[in-house]
């Protein structure tokens, strides 16, 4: 009974095999075989000479079989097994392809020799740890037979028996060669990732929350939110160091994530959502450098797991100067509106001082004669009605040609409305245009900026004289009528007019900066007061037909306790007016 090794196909003259003779009592010798194939004297066919003696080691059977069994399942890892002293007295197939050697060239070496030829490799020392009865693994960059380098993994480890001693060597040779060219193309696509990371525009930040986990809807928070999350700052690109004055990311790690916000609810209500890994988070916040400096930021965060800890990834656009511009814009047609309303401007002061300046007259006159007390007191509380109407009016003037300015205020809805009209009431006289109005006769309360719903309802307002002069309208006319939708809690205001209708092209451009219809002004009217209607949270719509040309203005009525506050109303009854 005979148990080989796995043999090869090929059929070289001679070959050096290991056989296993297993006796009746179960006991395993192994052999020395040396099979030659020789020509027969009479040339009837080859003949094979076999030359065997016992081999100074024995094999166990359980010891065979483990080493048959492997030898399959790492078919394609090439597998050197050698005596201690280091001879080789089997290998695979595999292990022949890659060292590019017969087998019988193989059988007999060193696997010291052999290793030493495969690369810069420390065999002494590889040789001592392995003898020592531990395995030793490394990779190994190597020329094979054609020249060219090849990748690898190489494991050597003594095989004990079942008294402990080691009787042989056995080595495993993994080609990953695939492996390190996955490698090299990670390591380059990491390089150039880091790359675009570290020279980007704009600050990226990666967080890490350990035990971020998604609340319900109902659970609280802790008292104090700001250290309700440990946001632990893990690495920074250069443009974050540079817009936070950072000198490196240590400096930046030591404080708090959160340290950085003027304000930080918003993020916090976004830490708290239980839908938090579904949505991303994005909102203009201003951010305080290491300096105590402020800068505006566009921030944006979306969350990324990964393991048992949760990454969040945030991005910083600085929008400081750029919202400067804007506001400087803003101001820059704020007071174009105010030129444009001068000339009505003007008389509205002219009248009042017009009228004290009769009055004074006549007191005068009344005083040189008899003096009739009753007489003068009505003439003075007149004058007196007069200054502060022009008063109001250059506050009015000194309000609206003032930068504006970014804390929202409760506000009647009907009052920005009322003050339109009233510095437009001249202009709407000269040009013989009737303005119907219909408002809610208590104004709903909106957390807002009068001066800047104040600015779009006059560029609304004015833009329609425009276009009615323009076009030389017959019987022109504005109509302006507010309502609030109880279920969705927003406040709306129509403007409309019977000017000539707007093409359907030029609706769709009618917000975009520097576009207009006049063939003057700066063509900025319309598209600041988009912007206003933006930060209000609002919207504004623009449609046009040969009847009317409207603007659907949309606002969040404010909101206290829960409770939106709607005015109390007798049925239906509206405040009605006609200019």
């Amino acid at each position: 009974r005979f148990i080989f090794l796995p043999l090869y196909t090929s059929a070289p003259e001679s070959v050096r095999l290991r056989v296993a003779m297993q006796a009746a009592n179960g006991a395993v010798q192994g052999y020395d075989w040396q099979i030659t194939k020789m020509t027969s004297a009479q040339d009837t066919g080859p003949v094979l000479l076999l030359q065997g003696r016992l081999s100074h080691q024995g094999l166990e059977g359980h010891r065979l079989q483990m080493i048959q069994s492997i030898a399959p399942a790492l078919i394609d890892d090439g597998i050197l097994i050698a005596e201690m002293d280091g001879t080789i007295v089997w290998t695979n197939e595999s292990a022949c392809t890659q060292s590019g050697c017969l087998a019988q060239n193989l059988m007999g070496m060193s696997i010291w020799t052999h290793l030493s030829r495969l690369g810069r490799t420390n065999v002494d020392k590889i040789q001592e740890f392995v003898l020592g009865g531990q395995t030793w693994r490394g990779n190994l960059a190597y020329k094979n037979h054609n020249g060219e380098y090849d990748h690898a993994e190489l494991t050597i480890k003594p095989l004990i028996d079942s008294q402990s001693k080691a009787d042989f060597l056995i080595m495993y040779k993994r080609d990953i060669n695939q492996l390190e060219a996955f490698a090299r193309k990670i390591h380059k696509s990491e390089k150039r990732y880091y790359s675009i990371f570290q020279n980007a525009p704009f600050a990226i930040i990666e967080l890490e929350v350990p035990g971020l986990r998604q609340r319900s809807p109902h659970e609280s928070n802790p008292a104090d939110e700001s250290s309700a999350w440990q946001l632990d700052i893990v690495t920074a690109n250069q443009a974050a160091l540079d817009f936070l004055w950072a000198r490196s990311l240590a400096e930046m790690q030591e404080r708090h994530f959160l340290d950085f916000f003027q304000d930080a609810a918003k993020f916090l209500e976004w830490l708290d959502d239980p839908e938090l890994a579904a949505k991303e988070f994005s909102q203009e916040t201003v951010i305080i450098n290491q300096l105590g400096a402020e800068g505006t930021v566009l921030l944006s965060a979306y969350v990324s797991e990964r393991d048992e800890n949760t990454s969040i990834l945030v991005s910083m656009i600085d929008v400081t100067e750029s919202r400067l511009l804007q506001a400087q814009i803003q101001q820059a047609a704020r007071l174009a509106t105010l030129g444009e309303v001068a000339a009505g401007i003007a008389h509205e002061i002219n009248q009042p001082l017009h009228v004290m300046q009769i009055s004074a007259a006549m007191i005068l006159e009344e005083l040189d004669a008899t003096a009739d007390l009753l007489f003068i007191r009505e003439r003075v509380e007149k004058m007196s009605k007069m200054i502060q109407r022009s008063s109001e009016i250059i506050n009015h003037l000194r309000s609206l040609g003032r930068p504006a300015q970014e804390a929202f205020n409760i506000v009647q809805s009907i009052e920005p409305v009322r003050a339109a009209l009233d510095l437009l009431a001249e202009r709407f006289q000269r040009g013989a245009v009737t303005v119907n109005c219909a408002l809610q006769k208590v104004g709903l309360q909106l957390q807002a900026s009068r001066v800047g719903l104040e600015q779009v309802y006059i560029n609304l307002l004015m833009n329609a004289m425009d276009a009615f002069e323009a076009a030389d309208c017959d019987n022109p006319c504005i109509e302006i009528h507010d309502s609030a939708d109880r279920e969705t809690n927003r406040y709306r205001i129509v403007f409309r007019n019977n000017g000539p209708p707007i093409p359907r092209l030029q609706l769709q451009q009618l917000f975009d900066p520097f576009f207009t219809t006049k063939g003057k002004g700066t063509g900025l009217g319309l598209s600041i007061s988009y912007r206003i209607i933006k930060d209000h949270h609002g919207s504004i719509k623009a449609n046009s037909n040969q009847q009317w040309t409207t603007f659907q203005i949309s606002l969040p009525i404010r909101q206290h306790a829960d409770t939106a506050v709607y005015p109390v109303q007798q049925g239906n009854e509206l405040a009605a007016a006609t200019l």
